[in-house]
C-alpha cells in the first residue's frame, strides 16, 4: 500500500465516525420533531401536522439508514487493517 493510499485509509475513519455521530444526532432530533408534530396534529393542527409528522419520519428513517451504511463502512475498514497479508521477509 503506498503511503498516499495509506494516509487516505487514515482520513477515512475520523470522517466515517464524524459522519455516523451527526446523522444519529439527527435521526434523535427528526425522531423527537416527528413525535411532537405527531401530537400536535392530534390536537387538531390539520394537514400541515400530518405532512410535518410524515417528513420528519422519513428523514429520521434516512438518517438511521444513513448511520447502518457508515458503521458498515468502519467495520470493513476494521477488517481490512486486521487482515492485511503479512509481507514476507523474501521478495521472488
Amino acid at each position: 500500500m503506498s503511503v498516499r493510499a495509506s494516509r487516505t485509509q487514515r482520513l477515512r475513519v475520523p470522517a466515517c465516525v464524524a459522519g455516523t455521530l451527526v446523522a444519529a444526532a439527527a435521526w434523535v432530533l427528526l425522531v423527537r420533531a416527528a413525535i411532537g408534530f405527531g401530537e400536535a396534529a392530534q390536537t387538531g393542527d390539520g394537514a400541515a401536522g400530518w405532512l410535518m409528522t410524515v417528513l420528519a419520519g422519513v428523514g429520521g428513517v434516512l438518517c438511521l439508514l444513513l448511520v447502518f451504511v457508515l458503521l458498515g463502512r468502519l467495520s470493513a475498514i476494521a477488517r481490512g487493517w486486521r487482515q492485511r497479508p503479512a509481507r514476507s521477509p523474501h521478495r521472488h
